[in-house]
């Protein structure tokens, strides 16, 4: 698969919706979670809001949408991954985090998509092997 875009490596179509398709974009942040799963890496996930935990699994991608009709020009599919939180280091600097993408609690899943995207992913020994701006690792 070659890159297109920042994050994009792939797309699948999955229907016509009136004049529209619905394409749903396998992005290189889900890959890095997906082999972060199948390898059993720890990894550390940093926000923008301050908020850096730790987590010792996650679920691998899958497909979810945003719970809008899909008829609705608003409706989206997108891969998402739930990240397990197995020990928080910092809590985030606002005085809430999107608790419709999870609960911000040791030992609760969180998702993580192109709608709840963390700054950065690195495991121990703070190697990075994903970031938000696109940087290839």
């Amino acid at each position: 698969m070659t890159a297109r875009g920042v994050h994009i490596l792939c797309q699948r179509t999955h229907g016509a919706y009136g004049d529209r398709r619905v394409t749903v974009e396998y992005t290189k942040l889900m890959a890095a979670l997906d082999n972060c799963c199948k390898e059993r890496i720890t990894i550390t996930v940093k926000w923008d809001n301050g908020c850096v935990f730790k987590s010792n699994g996650n679920t691998g991608s899958f497909e979810s949408n945003n719970s809008l009709d899909e008829g609705d020009v608003k409706y989206k599919e997108y891969f998402a991954c739930l990240v397990h939180v197995s020990d928080i280091i910092r809590y985030p600097t606002q005085s809430y985090f999107e608790l419709r993408y999870g609960e911000l609690c040791v030992g609760k899943m969180l998702e993580v998509s192109e709608f709840n995207e963390p700054s950065e992913i690195s495991y121990d020994g703070g190697i990075i092997i994903w970031k938000r701006d696109g940087t290839e690792y």
